[in-house]
């Protein structure tokens, strides 16, 4: 199939690509390349993807730092998702379900 891409292209064009021996053999790049051009197609905002350098695969989009730290507190003290006070509780409450 490449084969016959190459010789329409070539046909039409003149320009002789070489499809078959020069394809991208990496799956983690072609996927990289397929969601480029869907988030392009999309118009997605790009916010949060810095470039990395251009190299002959082309943009490989990767993710910038995380600079902050989250606002969500937890304090130890207060009950946990169980409703105990602390975990002696647990060990209490284990102990009377193994008496029973």
């Amino acid at each position: 199939m490449a084969a016959k891409v190459d010789k329409l292209i070539y046909k039409k064009t003149g320009v002789q690509l070489r499809i078959s021996q020069n394809h991208i053999r990496c799956f983690c790049h072609k996927v990289a390349l397929i969601l480029n051009a869907g988030l392009k197609a999309l118009e997605v905002s790009s916010d949060g993807i810095t470039k990395t350098k251009n190299s002959t695969l082309g943009f490989v989009p990767g993710l910038s730092s995380i600079c902050e730290q989250s606002e969500e507190i937890v304090d130890e003290e207060e009950n946990n998702e169980f409703g105990l006070d602390n975990v002696n509780d647990l060990d209490i409450d284990e102990a009377d379900q193994q008496e029973h």
